[in-house]
């Protein structure tokens, strides 16, 4: 489970934050694939339940609001909010 940038695998037990990661905002169900909003306007995708993370887009105009993923397709979509 995520909380904000929080990562619990104890069922809420303890919660770890995972460095770089503001928030984890949905996943694709055909891959497992998580994606998340990083910091510095990046957004960012996990193959391995959000123990690690890579960059898939770099320095967006602002900070990463919401993010969308077409299943099975890579497409994303991200919103951002101005300035």
């Amino acid at each position: 489970a995520f909380l904000s940038n929080l990562r619990t695998t104890d069922q809420g037990r303890t919660w770890a934050p995972m460095p770089g990661v503001r928030a984890v905002f949905t996943h694709d169900a055909t891959t497992g694939e998580l994606y998340a909003a990083g910091t510095g306007g990046r957004v960012l995708v996990s193959a391995d339940s959000g123990r690690t993370w890579r960059e898939v887009v770099a320095g967006a105009a602002d900070e990463v609001r919401d993010i969308a993923v077409v299943p099975g397709k890579g497409r994303l979509f991200f919103t951002t909010q101005e300035s």
